[in-house]
């Protein structure tokens, strides 16, 4: 993944770098240009913050629509019920945390697309 760090516009907005799209069933693809999405700087847990896009209405039942942005904290661990960034055989995707995943990222926050 890409070490961009998240910038500081002013005391209530970060910009962080968003680095790739995800979807229910399709693997995370890196952006060759990352861009960036504006966060409240509420969502900025860790430093390790970046931004992912979802990618097609495959997560709606999760909540999650085409378009939305999701805040990920880069960490290795992951509590049950956390929905985190994943290595699922051989392909990083989105998913509820269960035994056996190599967590990437735990999402801290969802934006929803405008």
């Amino acid at each position: 993944m890409h070490t961009l760090q998240p910038v500081t516009i002013d005391t209530r907005w970060v910009v962080l770098p968003l680095t790739g799209t995800i979807g229910a069933r399709k693997p995370l693809e890196l952006l060759t240009e990352p861009t960036a999405a504006g966060v409240p700087r509420v969502l900025m847990s860790e430093p390790e913050t970046f931004a992912l896009r979802v990618r097609g209405d495959g997560l709606l039942a999760d909540g999650r629509r085409g378009g939305d942005i999701l805040v990920v904290r880069r960490q290795g661990t992951a509590e049950p019920g956390q929905t985190v960034i994943a290595m699922i055989d051989g392909a990083v995707r989105v998913t509820a945390f269960r035994e056996g995943v190599k967590v990437r990222g735990v999402v801290v926050a969802l934006i929803r697309r405008p």
